[in-house]
C-alpha cells in the first residue's frame, strides 16, 4: 500500500504491519477481516471509516485521528484511545 491518501475503498482478509498505515489518510474506507493486534500506529487518519470483524486488541493509536469511525463486531481490548489527537466515534 504504497498510496499515501486512500479514498472508497474496502480492504479485506489481512494483517496490517504499520508500515502501511503509518502517515496514511483513509477516507469513505473499510477495513474486514483485518488483523491489526499488537502493532503501533502513527500519525494515521481514518475518516468515515467502518472497521467491520477486526481485531483491535493491544493496538497502539499514537497520534491518529478517528473522525466518524464506527467498529462492527471487533475485538478491542487493552486500547488506549487517549493516545488519539482526534476521537469522533459513531453507532451505525
Amino acid at each position: 500500500m504504497k498510496d499515501k491518501f486512500h479514498e472508497y475503498k474496502v480492504f479485506t482478509n489481512q494483517h496490517f504491519v504499520s508500515e502501511q498505515v503509518n502517515y496514511k489518510e483513509f477516507e469513505n474506507c473499510a477495513f474486514k477481516n483485518w488483523d491489526f493486534s499488537n502493532e503501533i500506529y502513527s500519525t494515521a487518519k481514518f475518516i468515515l471509516f467502518t472497521f467491520h470483524n477486526c481485531n483491535l486488541s493491544m493496538t497502539k493509536l499514537n497520534n491518529c485521528h478517528l473522525m466518524d469511525v464506527s467498529f462492527q463486531d471487533c475485538k478491542i481490548l487493552v486500547v488506549n484511545f487517549n493516545d488519539c489527537l482526534t476521537l469522533l466515534l459513531f453507532e451505525k
